[in-house]
């Protein structure tokens, strides 16, 4: 269980990290504005983390029904192995997980800068086309 602690302490660290700089920088400008490709990367990386770690709590979930159920065979189906298999699949399915989106917002039309009004404040964020 430790193990998928750690992993999802380093998946928590780098979900929050995504988008926080951006922001911090969004919010000591006047010009609030994201390039294209800044946008689809913060959108991949979003998913692939969030992916990655809805993946990675099922997987704690089997691990503690395992351990719950059982008792006496948990070392022997949740070997170090299994447990970094599980682990590579959760990175693996949110790569997937995140390429599917990223390959259906790419076709979509952008045209030019568009002016997105945030719902809670005044603070309008252009995303320009370079």
């Amino acid at each position: 269980m430790n193990y998928y602690l750690a992993n999802l302490s380093f998946v928590d660290m780098w979900l929050s990290s995504v988008t926080t700089p951006k922001m911090i920088t969004d919010f000591l400008r006047e010009n609030k504005i994201i390039s294209f490709a800044g946008c689809m990367c913060q959108i991949f990386f979003a998913h692939f983390i969030a992916a990655s770690e809805m993946v990675l709590r099922v997987v704690m979930a089997y691990d503690r029904y395992v351990a719950i159920c059982k008792p006496l065979h948990y070392s022997s189906i949740m070997n170090l192995q299994r447990c970094t298999g599980l682990v590579v699949s959760s990175w693996t399915i949110g790569f997937v997980h995140a390429m599917s989106h990223l390959a259906m917002i790419v076709q979509l039309p952008f045209c030019g800068p568009r002016d997105i009004d945030s719902f809670f404040c005044d603070m309008p964020l252009v995303i320009k086309l370079t």
